[in-house]
């Protein structure tokens, strides 16, 4: 399945740059030779505070917290997205840290974050991609992980070294009494020669 849909997103990859809608300096192309699509994921964690959650805000890269540093793609290194997940988990004792490091991401998300809106915006991009936060969450036990993916057809593509911002717009604040955490997963391919 994966091979087949790594097939796919190379040739999606070709036509944008055919087609002159991704320039060669964004893909690290060398000799007129397209890259190679290397499997990976990436994330970023959040604690929930408010209407509005912020996934990437400067931080570095931190196991089990984000693998983005700062916030953005190393040179050389753009990401082709292929599909994107989000997982919840609560703490039942509110603290004033972030411990998403340490939170199990193992339970349905309560309606007013399953009802919010995703947003994926680049440096002097339009949006990369918005979509509305209950496609990407299944909180259901099933046979692969995959399956709790929201498959991205049209293989968006961040850049590299441009400002990456993921953000979160909820209709309300969460419930007060636990702290509430997200965590968005980003399945793709790093575009590598």
């Amino acid at each position: 399945m994966q091979e087949i849909e790594r097939k796919v997103a190379a040739e999606v990859l070709s036509k944008m740059y055919r087609d002159g809608k991704i320039p060669k300096s964004d893909l690290n192309v060398k000799d007129n030779k397209l890259p190679t699509l290397v499997p990976f994921m990436h994330y970023v964690t959040a604690k929930i505070d408010g209407k509005t959650v912020k996934f990437i805000d400067n931080k570095a890269k931190k196991v089990g917290m984000q693998s983005f540093d700062k916030n953005g793609l190393p040179t050389g290194k753009p990401f082709m997205i292929a599909s994107i997940a989000m997982l919840y988990g609560k703490v039942a004792t509110p603290t004033t840290t972030d411990d998403s490091a340490i939170v199990a991401f193992n339970v349905a998300a309560p309606a007013v974050l399953a009802n919010g809106n995703l947003k994926i915006e680049q440096t002097d991009r339009p949006t990369i991609l918005e979509l509305p936060l209950d496609v990407m969450h299944n909180p259901n036990v099933t046979n692969s992980t995959l399956d709790r993916e929201f498959k991205v057809n049209n293989y968006p593509l961040l850049k590299a070294v441009d400002d990456l911002e993921i953000t979160a717009e909820l209709p309300a604040g969460l419930a007060d009494g636990v702290d509430h955490y997200a965590k968005i997963i980003l399945r793709g391919y790093v575009i590598a020669n």
